[in-house]
């Protein structure tokens, strides 16, 4: 695999890189046949285009949320190993901590206190 299909396969996602990985041979390319080797990379360049554009009007319809960013940086793995270096520390997640917990107050079966006892015990 060429760095250039690599780039590609990172942006595509892994279920789409692995469909059009495991669909291609000389003549196919995904479920798209291909007449030679240049109109392959061409499709495979627009391919890449169209998936950069979707994943940018994506992210400016829809900007990512202060709840959405407090239950990623208290939950999501990528995000967990990226501050991997302060996990550690007391005050990680407090305020991510905090907020979430005044926007569920509301919920009947939300104990605030409870969610601060097993933070703290994680």
């Amino acid at each position: 695999m060429d760095e250039k299909e690599t780039g590609w396969n990172m942006s595509l996602g892994p279920s789409l890189a692995e469909y059009l990985n495991l669909t291609k041979m000389e003549s196919s390319f995904g479920a798209f046949n291909i007449l030679s080797k240049t109109h392959r990379d061409e499709l495979a360049e627009e391919c890449f285009i169209h998936a950069e554009r979707f994943l940018q009007e994506i992210d400016r319809r829809f900007p990512p949320s202060e709840l959405h960013q407090c239950l990623c940086t208290l939950f999501d793995s990528v995000v967990l190993k990226e501050n991997q270096h302060c996990l550690g520390e007391a005050t990680y997640g407090r305020r991510e901590l905090d907020y979430l917990s005044q926007e569920y107050e509301n919920f009947s079966d939300f104990d605030a206190k409870n969610v601060q006892v097993e933070w703290q015990s994680l």
